[in-house]
């Protein structure tokens, strides 16, 4: 009696839910007595559960004498079988109530009931979400993470504030400082991870340059091979920050210790073919993972020890990177016009992927942001910088950007700057690209990842040359560029003089030093005549190749202050 009683109420919900009051002509069931509960050996089925036609979009609630419901809509289908202590109640007291019609529109019910569990059993059949149901799901999601994040709601006024106070400070750096120690263009650029005025260089030509760009002769040079040794990829060890391991043209992964001791290769292919385009370390799970022309992937442990090797792309592997933020996480880029994302613990073919984000042109890089690591900045060959969002990397910002490449010049890659979603990228003026402009500058263009607009643009009438690399330091105070043979280096304008300044000092101290050590071991040598000279041929100061770039770079620099002055 209970459970039925509670099956009347039920009843009364969907009277109220259609906006209909109970009154005395409403037909309500009798309750069953004890002696009709004996027979149970009668099985009559319950006309409301027959097979119907329900109308489109609309759901059906057929309730009788026991409150068996059929719910049919677009999206889901349940139904509920009475048991047969229930049927023999209906049968003793012979009452019917005629079927519910309500149109809910597309919304869900919800029934409050609670039935005898030794009186009824019921089963239920779900049907598969419609897609756009699906659709709905993933864009809660989507929300749900953003707001997380702090990507939207309150927290967008509170993010526009920061990123124009960052804007401001990128808007006001000057280029201050150049150096140009290589024969051969620039290749790679690396900070250092806890040094922010340390910057090491990569060259064409192998040679790579360790520079503390505050101070003076507190430089590390090391000598490359030439031709064949191009720096592809570069970064530092995390284990030891005074070593840095690069990807090279020469087929090696190498570890080069600045302090002299014995460089560690990795890989070797030993085929002048087959060489390494991309490298990086993996601090948490202690592993590194490198891409070559051939399209493999290989992933092993900072022990050496491969963990695995796999052809994931169907050409040359342009880039590879691991996610700051879930460290299982590893993004390659190729020249086959995708990027793609990995589990490095299911890798086992191409069929292992995660996510494939197809590219137009083969892909110089991509770069998850260095804010949070929820977005990733790829850069394709021809005029597509573009940013896709997690969870599910959809496409959230395409920008067009003349940057096409060209055999002869380092392949231009966008950079995320480190304290704000801002994009950072060399522009490469191209006639035949929408928008062009007679006279169109080369400049260091500042874009927002949000909304795909430039916010500054960096130019220096004495670098006219084409900026292929970008690399902000981790304070975000001091940007490294790369321009053919050149690098330079750009610091808030606020600083720029009093760093200048303080070159300037360092300059004179070390120009002076070096003149008083000349003039007081300057040998004099007799002929054979027995006159005495000066110094003769042999006894002439020889000067090494960083040498004679240091006396450059220094000039360079007191030309720089010389011309600041006199603005």
């Amino acid at each position: 009696r209970t459970g039925l009683q509670n099956q009347l109420n039920t009843y009364s919900l969907i009277e109220m839910a259609k906006g209909k009051t109970s009154d005395k002509n409403t037909p309500v069931p009798s309750v069953p007595t004890r002696a009709s509960r004996r027979k149970r050996n009668v099985d009559v089925e319950s006309p409301s559960l027959k097979a119907s036609a329900p109308p489109k979009r609309k759901r059906q609630i057929a309730k009788d004498q026991n409150s068996n419901l059929t719910i049919t809509n677009d999206n889901t289908s349940c139904v509920t079988k009475p048991s047969h202590a229930d049927t023999d109640a209906s049968t003793s007291t012979g009452s019917t109530l005629s079927p519910l019609d309500i149109n809910t529109h597309g919304s869900n019910l919800v029934f409050p009931c609670s039935l005898h569990p030794r009186k009824s059993t019921y089963q239920f059949t779900c049907s598969t979400p419609s897609p756009r149901y699906q659709a709905s799901c993933n864009s809660v999601i989507q929300h749900l993470f953003a707001n997380r994040m702090g990507h939207g709601g309150k927290f967008n006024n509170l993010k526009k504030s920061a990123k124009s106070s960052i804007v401001q400070l990128v808007t006001d750096m000057q280029l201050y400082r150049t150096a140009s120690p290589f024969d051969r263009r620039v290749t790679a650029l690396e900070w250092h991870p806890n040094n922010p005025s340390m910057l090491a260089v990569g060259s064409k030509g192998g040679d790579i340059i360790l520079w503390n760009v505050n101070e003076l002769n507190q430089d590390t040079f090391v000598q490359g091979k030439g031709p064949g040794g191009s720096i592809q990829a570069m970064k530092f060890w995390p284990d030891d920050p005074k070593c840095l391991l690069t990807a090279s043209i020469d087929g090696k992964i190498e570890l080069h210790d600045f302090e002299g001791v014995q460089n560690k290769v990795f890989l070797d292919t030993m085929d002048l073919d087959h060489w390494f385009c991309g490298v990086d370390v993996n601090s948490q799970r202690k592993v590194l993972s490198a891409g070559d022309n051939k399209g493999n992937v290989t992933l092993m442990n900072t022990q050496g020890k491969k963990i695995w090797q796999s052809r994931l792309h169907k050409n040359k592997v342009t880039h590879v990177e691991f996610s700051p933020r879930e460290d299982w996480l590893l993004c390659t880029a190729s020249m086959d016009q995708t990027v793609q994302l990995w589990d490095l613990r299911m890798v086992k073919d191409r069929s292992s992927v995660l996510k494939v984000l197809p590219h137009s042109k083969g892909v110089n890089s991509a770069y998850f942001s260095v804010s949070d690591g929820t977005r990733l900045l790829t850069t394709d060959q021809y005029s597509d910088i573009r940013v896709y969002r997690s969870p599910e990397w959809h496409l959230e910002t395409n920008i067009q950007h003349p940057h096409r490449g060209f055999q002869h010049i380092t392949p231009i890659k966008a950079q995320w700057h480190p304290l704000e979603d801002l994009i950072i990228v060399g522009r490469y003026p191209d006639p035949k690209f929408p928008g062009y402009t007679q006279g169109e500058k080369r400049t260091i263009d500042v874009f927002d990842a949000d909304t795909g607009d430039v916010k500054c643009q960096l130019h220096d009438p004495g670098a006219p040359g084409i900026i292929s690399l970008t690399k902000f330091n981790h304070q975000g105070d001091s940007l490294a560029c790369g321009m053919g043979f050149n690098i330079l280096l750009w610091n808030r304008r606020e600083f720029v003089e009093e760093k200048q300044e303080k070159l300037m000092s360092q300059f004179n101290t070390h120009f002076n030093t070096n003149n008083d050590a000349n003039n007081t071991s300057a040998p004099e040598s007799t002929d054979n005549s027995g006159n005495s000279g000066g110094k003769t041929k042999g006894s002439k100061n020889t000067k090494t190749k960083k040498d004679k770039q240091t006396r450059a770079d220094d000039a360079a620099v007191k030309a720089k202050i010389a011309k600041t002055k006199k603005k």
